[in-house]
């Protein structure tokens, strides 16, 4: 399974910075409005420059290395979100949700990928489930995630498109899965 790790996530930020270096400020756009007041430095294995990165997202030239780099800095594995993740989560479903954002297809496709990933692994799961995603106990980002939706679903709704079929990002029943993930209630995780 492919792990990144703190370094691994700091030079991939620091690459995609030093090749896109307009990228440093964040952009004005109203998806990443307070991007730039979160401590991204004082969570766990997460590199201070991700606003600029998002900002990346923005840009048709950039958006498919900085999306790359993000699917980096906030998955620990490729079945495991960051800790990261739930402060990111509002940011990409905004801009998922975007018509006007280049890459609205694929983050939207990422944000749909998020949800199932947020879905509860428990006790009760298959062990297969488990080995890959770990026990909510010992992964409640996956909760806080699910409380993130819960909070965005109507930006969740745009993720659809029903007045033209062919511009269709989610399919009704993977949209479902998507709402599904966002009722299931967050858990605080006890300090």
């Amino acid at each position: 399974m492919c792990i990144h790790d703190a370094a691994c996530k700091q030079t991939a930020v620091a690459e995609f910075i030093h090749g896109h270096p307009l990228h440093r400020s964040v952009a004005e756009h109203p998806a990443l409005v307070g991007i730039a007041d979160i401590a991204w430095a004082d969570i766990a294995g997460c590199p201070a420059d991700v606003p600029a990165v998002f900002a990346g997202l923005l840009d048709r030239s950039s958006c498919a290395e900085a999306l790359r780099v993000l699917q980096i800095v906030l998955h620990d594995g490729t079945f495991r979100l960051s800790v990261a993740m739930p402060r990111a989560l509002p940011f990409l479903i905004r801009l998922g949700s975007d018509p006007t954002v280049p890459g609205r297809v694929d983050v939207a496709e990422w944000v749909l990928l998020i949800a199932f990933l947020s879905l509860p692994v428990t006790e009760d799961s298959s062990s297969f489930e488990v080995m890959l995603s770990g026990l909510d106990s010992d992964r409640p980002e996956r909760a806080e995630c699910r409380t993130v939706f819960a909070e965005h679903v109507d930006h969740c709704r745009t993720l659809l498109r029903d007045d033209d079929p062919s511009e269709k990002l989610i399919s009704n029943q993977d949209f479902d899965a998507l709402l599904e993930a966002a009722e299931q209630p967050g858990q605080t995780a006890s300090c």
